[in-house]
């Protein structure tokens, strides 16, 4: 504060000592007010803006020290210097704790100024002295609050990697680390959001009252506060080596620093990626068991299918040698049409394993050309042993050709046939037939079978599977027939698609959609064929 803003109570009963000061102190550029008693001091100090108070001991309604006592209630930082014409020992200790300083009259303006200075400078320094207490005191606040934030996100952060180290399942570790989000001070709401199809989606929630939406959009900064469905929240970026795997919202009174909410984010993220590397694992062991259980029932099929016919085709053949001259030439007809029948029936594990072999390789091929629906059906029927089945075809009466590998078509309609005898009872119906529909030629094989499973159902072409039906089977067979019909019908172009009821049957429908045009000839169709195979 500078001498021209400084404002000093001159308190004296006689005038000439009141005007003397006011010269003295006018002439350092001081400004001073005057009063010659106490009520008249009590009415100036009260008007504001006092820094001194010089007061005469003797006052016509008030003790000097009286007074003194009372500006010093008012303003405990108030200098107060007394004046008075009759120094004495009483005079002093009345003083002592009431006045700062003592004049005594007459007195020099050299001592007046000097008193006053020192007096002002006290004052100053006292004011100067709380200010730097006073941000002092404000200073070990923010410390102390600094302090405490640091400590709750330490205390956090320990509490996230404890959490999300806690289980490697992914439902628990988003759920353990919403509910460490959810504890943090001055949060209402916590989620954690994962990216599926693109789109961050809600996966886990802690919120009392407000529910966070489903979807957010997805944002590039690290850290983000926005509003939300109306509410303040701040949102962080979840990552993987640099990657954006979901985002934590939080729903927050407090303003957390940046790099903190940063962190919690990576303790997030570790813990998702290491539950989502767990459940990996966990699923290529899971695989790994599934396909060494399929590789000992596949080893298990193979060798009772090739035992079999084996067998059948060595003893025929020890029957022929050993007794070939005694048996008649019905009778080594007979052999020797059961030895080729078990050789084909060798022949074609063999061709479905290379097969099998040649479309996990991609390698698979196939000679499309124009081919006859009826043609092919026929050579089916005719090559489907004695059967204790009805086999009937039904073949639109205008099936046109249709553009595919003859060979393989018949293989694929000689599976699907098969397939329909090991599921059907005993003197059930095997339907052949065949439509004309926008996509093409549709080419079924529908049976009066147990049906297939639902759950079965997403397993139905992958190899070396096959529905457990219990014993009704009459042959077991390897599991390939399906898985390769579906990759040889792919191949030429079509689809095979299948409907199945639970006790009622199944049905398997080949779309052929290369369709030959009509020839201006009509071809010959198969009419209704009802046969017993």
């Amino acid at each position: 504060m500078t001498t021209a803003q400084l404002r000093v109570l001159v308190v004296d009963d006689d005038a000439g000592m009141r005007e003397t000061l006011q010269d003295i102190l006018a002439a350092e550029g001081i400004a001073s007010v005057t009063a010659a008693s106490g009520a008249a001091a009590r009415a100036a100090f009260d008007e504001g803006g006092i820094s001194l108070a010089l007061v005469d001991q003797r006052l016509p309604d008030i003790a000097g020290t009286d007074l003194a006592q009372e500006l010093k209630d008012k303003d405990p930082d108030l200098p107060v210097l007394m004046l008075t014409g009759y120094a004495s020992t009483e005079t002093a200790m009345a003083a002592v704790g009431r006045a700062d300083g003592f004049l005594v009259k007459p007195v020099h303006p050299e001592l007046v100024l000097a008193a006053v200075h020192n007096g002002l400078d006290a004052r100053s320094l006292r004011a100067r002295n709380a200010e730097l207490v006073h941000q002092l005191q404000q200073t070990n606040e923010v410390l102390a609050d600094n302090v405490r934030r640091r400590q709750n996100e330490l205390s956090a952060l320990i509490a996230m990697t404890t959490a999300v180290s806690s289980s490697s399942r992914l439902a628990i570790v988003l759920d353990a680390a919403v509910d460490v989000l959810s504890r943090l001070a001055g949060t209402t709401a916590a989620a954690v959001y994962l990216f599926e199809d693109n789109t961050l989606t809600l996966k886990a929630v802690r919120s009392n009252q407000w529910r966070a939406p489903l979807r957010i959009p997805e944002f590039s900064e690290r850290v983000r506060r926005a509003d939300v469905d109306g509410h303040e929240c701040v949102l962080a970026s979840l990552t993987s080596d640099g990657v954006p795997i979901g985002a934590i919202l939080l729903e927050r009174s407090e303003q957390e620093a940046d790099a903190f909410l940063v962190a919690l984010a990576a303790q997030v993220a570790v813990g998702i990626e290491n539950a989502r590397r767990s459940e990996r694992e966990r699923a290529t062991i899971d695989r790994m068991a599934e396909l060494n259980r399929m590789k000992s029932s596949f080893l298990a099929n193979v060798s009772h299918e090739l035992r079999t016919p084996l067998t059948a085709v060595i003893g025929f053949a020890r029957t022929l040698q050993g007794r070939g001259t005694n048996l008649s030439e019905d009778e080594r007809a007979r052999l020797l049409d059961r030895i080729e029948t078990q050789a084909k029936r060798l022949h074609r594990l063999v061709e479905d394993l290379l097969d099998e072999a040649h479309l996990e390789r991609r390698a698979l091929r196939v000679s499309n050309g124009p081919v006859r629906i009826p043609d092919v059906v026929d050579r089916v029927v005719d090559a489907v042993p004695d059967s204790v089945h009805r086999i009937r075809v039904q073949l639109s009466a205008t099936t046109p050709m249709v553009i595919a590998d003859g060979v393989r078509l018949e293989q694929v309609l000689g599976n699907l046939v098969d397939n329909a005898r090991k599921y059907s009872p005993v003197g059930s119906e095997i339907v052949i037939s065949s439509t004309i529909t926008d996509r093409g030629v549709e080419l079924s094989v529908a049976d009066e079978g147990t049906g297939i499973d639902p759950e079965f159902m997403p397993h139905l072409f992958k190899p070396f599977t096959q529905a457990d039906v219990g014993d009704t089977r009459r042959d077991h067979g390897v599991g390939l027939g399906l898985s390769i019909s579906h990759g040889l019908v792919e191949a030429m172009g079509g689809t095979i698609e299948v409907h199945s009821e639970v006790g009622a049957g199944t049905r398997f429908t080949v779309v052929l959609p290369r369709v030959v045009p009509a020839p201006a000839a009509p071809v010959d169709a198969h009419g209704a064929i009802t046969r017993a195979g």
